[in-house]
């Protein structure tokens, strides 16, 4: 299967496809969010999706990331949290399944300080 991001840049759908086939396979995964999704891996069974995400507090005027995860199956899916809000101001990216699916890292400027990243990795352990 391939997952694609929809046309628009932070589109709250993916577009899965059996490349076998071809575009009349298109089933369409529905992300019940409003704001900031990147599907980054699929975990080996293909059971689920790995996603980086961003919520904009209005309140109190800033922007959170999150490393989350969605089914992989086709129509809505609400965003289960994975990992909890960041610092304001850090930012994730490529969260990844490990090879058995039993852990997921990321990337992470956790510790706040601009230009320090470091690769961190949780057990996954989804909520069915």
């Amino acid at each position: 299967m391939l997952y694609i991001n929809g046309l628009e840049p932070y589109s709250d759908k993916l577009n899965k496809i059996n490349p076998w086939e071809g575009m009349d396979s298109i089933e369409v995964i529905y992300i019940n969010h409003r704001f900031g999704v990147l599907a980054t891996d699929i975990s080996p069974d293909g059971r689920w999706i790995a996603l980086n995400y961003y919520i904009y507090d209005y309140e109190e005027k800033k922007l959170q990331c999150y490393i989350g995860y969605i089914s992989s199956d086709a129509g809505e899916q609400e965003i289960k949290e994975f990992f909890p809000p960041l610092e304001e101001g850090c930012n994730c990216w490529d969260a990844s399944f490990s090879p058995d699916g039993e852990w997921i890292a990321f990337v992470s400027e956790m510790e706040n300080v601009e230009g320090e990243t470091d690769i961190f990795i949780y057990p996954f352990e989804p909520n069915e």
